[in-house]
């Protein structure tokens, strides 16, 4: 796994509304996994700080990207071995029970690493045959 897909698995995983931008509730966990330690109203006043910090009015995973790769004192930046830790983390995911999976992935964490899909309409049941059945 590169470190571009695994920074979208993380924003997928925090991006629960499936919005494509993560809302402060949304984002909180990855404060929180970064040292934030305050209130729910000291999170929305971090959030705000940091979207105007970032110059934009919602974090879309462009953003998201730029944030955990900034090593400045503006960004918020995330080993590759701390970006597992927040996906595993996340409420999707898994629990592996301190077991080391290795590379294994968890059908959680696939899902967060596979690329968004569209719905699609439910087939139709096949119908039967029309006349006579039987001898």
């Amino acid at each position: 796994t590169s470190r571009r897909e695994l920074i979208a698995a993380c924003f997928r995983g925090l991006n629960v509304s499936g919005s494509g931008y993560l809302s402060a509730a949304e984002m909180k966990p990855f404060g929180q996994h970064t040292g934030f330690g305050g209130t729910d109203q000291e999170w929305q006043a971090e959030f705000a700080i940091l979207k105007k910090e970032c110059k934009v009015s919602a974090i879309a995973l462009k953003d998201f990207h730029r944030l955990v790769n900034d090593q400045s004192d503006a960004g918020c930046y995330c080993s590759d071995a701390e970006l597992q830790v927040l996906l595993e983390s996340l409420p999707s995911a898994e629990p592996t029970g301190g077991v080391d999976l290795g590379p294994a992935i968890t059908k959680a964490k696939a899902q967060a690493l596979a690329p968004p899909t569209t719905p699609t309409a439910p087939s139709q049941p096949p119908t039967a045959p029309s006349g006579p059945s039987g001898p």
